[in-house]
């Protein structure tokens, strides 16, 4: 299409200035990550590390410079790409026109292809309470969807997005299948959603330790289902204890160049994790407090680049609407969002 990165001439991330020649992206050093505030080539002019022309973990667009270059680039006559997206080409090539219905014997019919089963709901909800799971399956036209749900009610739906309550607390499993004339698609999740007593786990004011099988009463939830996730590891806490560890980094040392494991680190922008204590029956209790040990270590170097943070929040619901807590550490107050230096106590964590 004819657009040059923008950091052209030079390597990314190697501290030079490179330019694309188009006016409205400005000089860049190029990266990896995902500094929205970068600014090394032209002091005051902020990088356009969100082009999806450089190698960021934040790709979001293409600039009116950029889109005019393209334009003129699918236009050029002779390197004959003006003539990849004609009416005669499209429909010469089945992209363009095609038939319906669907007929593998003719190739310029539409191809038929099996449905990937996916789908999305809350993680969290109490016992009775009516939830609805979201279809998110892909690859094909559907022409027909199953969801079973362990101990729901109902068990079992065709709908795209079915609304369904469970009957009992505990992890419950979810699978769907769905299916069209060229095959199925089923997706199962073992413990995909936890559905909360009508009761409290604990009756406050009291304290819970991560020993003798009381984390295993804590939800662990990780969206992006990456190597990144809470786990309970033994010795690493608080005077050797039990904790729950939260292991960002990634070693991809031996990874081949350009899959995902190479991209790894460089991907975890935005990403976040969730960690869901037992619930607590508090009406028996005043002037309510909650307190943790934490620690956390970082591979930057600089205050500006320490952009993780942590909040903790509270739900009387089971899970189903969330409420920030302002926090305080060592007696001061921090707000609702711990980070940089308040959240960075374990310095530097290196590479291992």
């Amino acid at each position: 299409l004819g657009l040059p990165h923008p950091f052209n001439g030079t390597a990314a991330g190697d501290g030079m200035c490179g330019d694309d020649g188009i006016t409205d992206t400005p000089p860049t050093d190029g990266t990896y990550a995902c500094n929205l505030a970068q600014n090394i080539c032209d002091s005051g002019v902020v990088e356009n590390v969100q082009n999806h022309m450089d190698y960021s973990s934040c790709g979001l667009m293409f600039t009116e410079g950029q889109k005019n270059v393209t334009h003129n680039t699918l236009n050029e006559i002779a390197g004959q790409r003006n003539i990849l997206w004609s009416d005669t080409t499209l429909m010469a090539t089945g992209v363009k026109d095609l038939e319906m219905p669907q007929d593998p014997s003719n190739p310029l019919s539409v191809p038929i292809c099996k449905p990937v089963a996916d789908f999305s709901a809350p993680k969290t909800i109490c016992v009775g309470e009516a939830i609805t799971f979201n279809d998110a399956s892909w690859n094909a036209v559907i022409d027909s969807w199953t969801w079973t749900f362990q101990d729901g009610s109902p068990a079992t739906s065709s709908d795209i997005n079915p609304t369904i309550s469970f009957t009992s607390p505990g992890y419950k499993t979810v699978t769907l299948t769905v299916e069209n004339t060229a095959g199925t698609g089923t997706e199962t999740r073992t413990g995909y959603i936890y559905v909360s007593p009508l009761w409290g786990d604990f009756t406050g004011p009291t304290s819970i330790s991560l020993e003798n099988g009381y984390g295993n009463w804590f939800v662990i939830n990780n969206p992006e289902d990456n190597y990144g996730k809470f786990q309970l590891s033994s010795g690493t806490g608080y005077n050797n204890s039990t904790s729950f560890k939260l292991n960002n980094f990634k070693d991809v040392s031996g990874a081949d160049q350009f899959n995902d494991d190479w991209f790894y680190n460089n991907r975890l922008g935005l990403s976040t994790d969730e960690l869901i204590t037992p619930s607590f029956d508090l009406r028996t209790t005043t002037n309510v407090e909650v307190s943790f040990k934490y620690s956390y270590a970082t591979n930057a170097t600089i205050v500006a680049n320490m952009t993780e943070y942590m909040k903790v929040y509270y739900s009387r619901d089971c899970g189903e609407t969330w409420t920030p807590k302002v926090m305080s550490v060592d007696g001061g107050v921090v707000g609702n969002t711990l980070t940089g230096a308040d959240i960075v106590t374990g310095g530097y964590a290196g590479y291992s």
